[in-house]
């Protein structure tokens, strides 16, 4: 026998006498006195649970407010798409009539002619491409934190999945004998649906710190446009 092994026999005979300790201090109460509020010691096999046990119904429940968010997220991207194409074109169309006006002005210059009122249509045409420029901006961030949240959804409905079949698999542990060969190959599926799971949830949140970073960057972006509409209305 190895020392590892030994050591979690004397492990398991510690905890079991321990436990059996608890009970034996523990008196009967007598009879019609009222029951303890206090709850029962957890069992032994609950300190190496590793992955909470959640209801199936609970998980389903996720899983449809996670579909729901996919949906929303494929819905936000499809927005984001139409509106960053319209403000293309309207910063194009503007960028036209700024390109033209720098002709118009030039060639006042050529003629020696006033040209203040040119240099002030430029200014005004230039900061409103200004608000165009950062509004397509602000719409590619709202096409890029719908990507991600719609990826985010997919790893979530992902790792609901694994844990929705771990949750199963636990059940099946009440259908067979403890100690004999079904009870250990039910035991190992639970260990490797345990660890998927888990698995899944670390990409899942790493996917969160994602969608987290495009949502700061759509503030930042949403920011930067209302600096740019103060700087129209203002002059």
């Amino acid at each position: 026998m190895s020392r590892r092994t030994s050591r979690w026999l004397v492990l398991a005979a510690l905890v079991s006498a321990a436990g059996g300790a608890i009970v034996a201090q523990t008196p009967p109460a007598p009879p019609g006195a009222p029951q303890s509020a206090t709850p029962p010691p957890p069992a032994v096999q609950d300190s190496f649970v590793i992955v909470p046990s959640r209801d199936v119904q609970e998980i389903d429940d996720e899983m449809t407010r996670t579909d729901a968010k996919l949906a929303e997220a494929i819905s936000a991207q499809s927005k984001a798409t139409a509106l960053r194409t319209a403000a293309k074109t309207a910063f194009d169309a503007k960028a036209v009539q700024i390109t033209d006006l720098k002709k118009r002005r030039d060639e006042a210059k050529k003629n020696k002619t006033g040209t203040a009122t040119l240099d002030a249509e430029l200014k005004a045409l230039e900061r409103e491409r200004d608000v165009l420029s950062r509004a397509e901006a602000l719409r590619a961030a709202e096409l890029d934190l719908g990507r991600e949240s719609a990826a985010l959804a997919s790893m979530t409905r992902t790792a609901l999945g694994v844990e929705r079949e771990l949750a199963v698999k636990r059940g099946d542990r009440g259908t067979v004998t403890a100690g004999t060969t079904a009870a250990s190959s039910v035991e190992r599926v639970i260990l490797d649906l345990e660890h998927q799971t888990v698995t899944a949830q670390v990409k899942q949140a790493d996917k969160q710190i994602d969608v987290a970073s495009r949502e700061k960057n759509l503030a930042e972006n949403r920011l930067k446009l209302l600096d740019a509409r103060r700087r129209v209305v203002t002059n």
